[in-house]
């Protein structure tokens, strides 16, 4: 089993993202912001399935961040949430077909734009580590793809 990963660098990256956008999935239920007087805090996922539970967290970002909306900022972290999902079962059960480096690209470029484009995130704990994750799960998966196209060439 483990001259199936020395051999097979693509392999290895697979797994790598699926243990990676494991963590990211658990980084979305785990709490990020933390507000209010009392030291409130909630997750992510909390706040997106559950925004009725969490009205203080709203007032809060709509006075940190002026622009804030939960229907234009609801998009991009469940389409990472689901393929983070989705991701961690293929890069497992696919761990030897380069194309599954398509989940980890996308879910890692998904999560890079929406830390960088959407200011409520950027207001939550840590949010520069879900960021660099998010970037390595995207170089990882084009780096993976990219074997799978020097695989071809070679054939």
């Amino acid at each position: 089993m483990i001259n199936k990963f020395k051999n097979n660098r693509g392999m290895t990256v697979n797994v790598i993202c699926a243990v990676l956008m494991a963590i990211l999935l658990v980084l979305q239920f785990v709490p990020f912001w933390h507000y209010g007087e009392a030291g409130e805090s909630c997750s992510i996922s909390g706040y997106i399935w559950f925004p009725s539970d969490h009205k203080e967290l709203e007032s809060w970002l709509i006075s940190q961040a002026e622009d804030h909306d939960l229907n234009s900022f609801v998009g991009m972290p469940i389409l990472v949430l689901v393929l983070s999902v989705v991701g961690s079962i293929f890069c497992l059960l696919k761990a030897d077909q380069n194309w599954v480096g398509l989940f980890p690209l996308a879910c890692g470029a998904a999560g890079a734009v929406a830390y960088l484009t959407i200011p409520a995130l950027r207001l939550g704990v840590g949010w520069t580590w879900h960021l660099l994750l998010c970037i390595v799960l995207a170089v990882l998966g084009g780096y993976g793809l990219m074997q799978q196209v020097k695989e071809m060439k070679s054939v």
